[in-house]
């Protein structure tokens, strides 16, 4: 069980591993291959184990919550919401990493890997190399993104990742999570459970509102 952990987050080493890789695990490997409740609870105590005998900065290993029989549904922000957080983002970068984490329903591993060759205009996609499960995706390209990453690209100049972080390094994760937590407080908006990871259910939800 820890080794499919791993392999399906290949690009992760064990300290770097925060609670969302867990739950993206659950969500895009246990439950997307309908796998048991049971199942589901041998993964997390094989997790729970390995976090628990090595030295964890980011995860606490009592933490890990177990299944429950109910499912809830994913937090997901509106239309106007998702605006209002993108308009109190007055930095070009910050703007259009939340930007192009929403307009392309992106993992958060997935924006900071993207490199500046990633992003085809001429067919109007962004290529998403090594995703979950080591395979390779395309994502459509909108045409106001583009205008938005033209403009960051003039200004910022990055030479290989799109969105650098200090000495040309990919942008860090956590990074990122800070950004969104003050743009939401500039915003106003109250609502419990916004992570990232909820930008990529909204604009999953706003496509089926949409008749995707």
């Amino acid at each position: 069980m820890v080794k499919t952990f791993f392999t399906f987050h290949h690009d992760k080493r064990p300290e770097d591993v925060d609670y969302e890789d867990i739950i993206d695990f659950n969500v895009d490997y246990i439950i997307a291959k309908s796998f048991s409740r049971s199942t589901q609870n041998q993964a997390l105590s094989a997790l729970k184990l390995f976090f628990k005998n090595h030295d964890m900065k980011k995860i606490n290993p009592e933490e890990i919550e177990r299944p429950r029989k109910e499912r809830k549904l994913p937090v997901v922000l509106g239309k106007l919401e998702i605006l209002r957080i993108l308009d109190a983002t007055k930095n070009m970068k910050h703007r259009c990493i939340l930007s192009t984490i929403y307009s392309a329903g992106l993992r958060i591993s997935e924006l900071v890997n993207l490199r500046t060759t990633d992003i085809d205009s001429s067919r109007m996609v962004i290529n998403i190399r090594c995703a979950k499960g080591f395979k390779d995706r395309v994502v459509g390209l909108s045409p106001k993104l583009l205008d938005e990453l033209r403009g960051y690209y003039k200004k910022y100049k990055p030479k290989d990742f799109l969105f650098e972080g200090p000495h040309g390094m990919a942008y860090s994760p956590e990074s990122i999570r800070s950004v969104l937590r003050r743009s939401i407080s500039a915003a106003g908006i109250v609502k419990k459970g916004i992570t990232v990871h909820t930008l990529r259910h909204s604009y999953a939800t706003h496509l089926l509102e949409n008749g995707t």
